[in-house]
């Protein structure tokens, strides 16, 4: 770009006052003049060139660069006074800026006191409200968990709730009075029900303790009515032993007795046995003989009755061990006949 005489050349054959150039650039469609001017520049220039030759080709290419080079041209004046309004523009806002910042500051200050107020009434009304949530929370006969209070613990929330409506409530004092009056009305009836329920349970337990005792007591004299029916029993048996003892003291001495007399017929026996010697000898023989064959014979039943014993022993063993009861006949046979090997009864 060239300047002479205020005039900008913008293409050849385009030549434009700098101040009119310039206030394009802040219209609305303000360069559309200069582009119509550039555009029809080029075509007149351009007009007739065939690109089939290679003069032509340089031409033509030589007027597509000065339309780049207008453009670049006009682009960059356009970019500068962006750069311009831009630091403008930051001036503008930087002092926007301040003027929000120290009035922002004046307004808080001045309206600080207002802003203490609505603050403190928010926590008063908080309060109060806290207060009501209290008292609604006091009038329940059950705890948090659901179970019943007991008369003292209603007479505690009671007492409570009363406190609570004794404070200043400024403008909210009717609100939290009506809220502490059905509170405390709640809590009156509350505490005669509960009363009432304790001395239900009270009596309940008075009449199970009662119950419990007379139980006791007619287990205790259970326990001494038997007791005595043992104790006589024992007695009773005592003398009846006593009395068994007594006869059979009383038959040993009647045995002894008799037993002195046939003694004493003993011997007169034998004086007159041993006038008989010979006979009585012959007699003593054939009875030794006798006796000697009827001892035998009680040896071989006692012999027999003791392995019947010890079978029968040996059995028993067997059957506790998991026999059943015919195997284990069958087994005990098979050691008696020494079927068995390695295995033998001890008589």
């Amino acid at each position: 770009m060239t300047e002479q005489s205020q005039q900008i050349a913008l293409y050849q054959g385009v030549n434009v006052e700098k101040a009119a150039y310039m206030a394009a650039f802040s219209q609305a469609g303000g360069l559309q003049s200069i582009i119509e001017q550039i555009t029809q520049q080029a075509h007149e220039q351009a007009k007739g060139l065939d690109a089939s030759t290679a003069a032509n080709r340089k031409k033509l290419a030589s007027i597509a660069y000065s339309v780049a080079q207008a453009k670049t041209g006009i682009d960059g004046e356009g970019k500068d006074l962006v750069s311009e309004a831009k630091a403008k523009i930051k001036v503008v806002d930087d002092n926007r800026k301040v003027v929000r910042d120290k009035l922002d500051t004046l307004r808080d200050t001045i309206r600080q006191p207002v802003t203490d107020y609505e603050q403190a009434e928010q926590a008063r009304l908080a309060a109060i409200q806290a207060v009501l949530d209290q008292l609604d929370t006091l009038a329940s006969a059950n705890d948090s968990d659901g179970l019943r209070l007991s008369a003292e613990q209603l007479h505690m929330r009671k007492h409570q709730a009363a406190g609570l409506a004794k404070n200043d409530y400024g403008d909210m004092a009717a609100d939290v009075a009506a809220k502490a009056e059905s509170t405390l009305k709640y809590l009156d009836t509350a505490i005669a029900a509960a009363e009432e329920y304790e001395q239900q349970q009270a009596e309940i337990e008075r009449m199970r303790t009662e119950q419990a005792a007379r139980e006791q007591a007619d287990h205790e004299a259970k326990i001494a009515a038997e007791a005595a029916e043992k104790a006589r029993a024992e007695a009773e048996a005592k003398a009846r032993a006593e009395r068994e003892a007594s006869e059979r003291a009383r038959i040993e001495a009647q045995l002894k007795a008799e037993q002195a007399e046939r003694d004493k017929q003993a011997a007169i026996d034998r004086a007159e046995a041993e006038k008989q010697a010979a006979v009585q000898a012959e007699r003593r023989r054939i009875e030794a003989e006798s006796a000697q064959a009827e001892k035998a014979a009680a040896e071989r039943a006692a012999n027999v009755e003791n392995q019947r014993k010890v079978n029968r022993t040996v059995m028993a063993a067997m059957l506790e061990c998991g026999f059943e009861e015919e195997a284990a006949k069958a087994f005990l046979i098979k050691v008696v006949q020494g079927k068995v090997p390695h295995l033998k009864i001890t008589y």
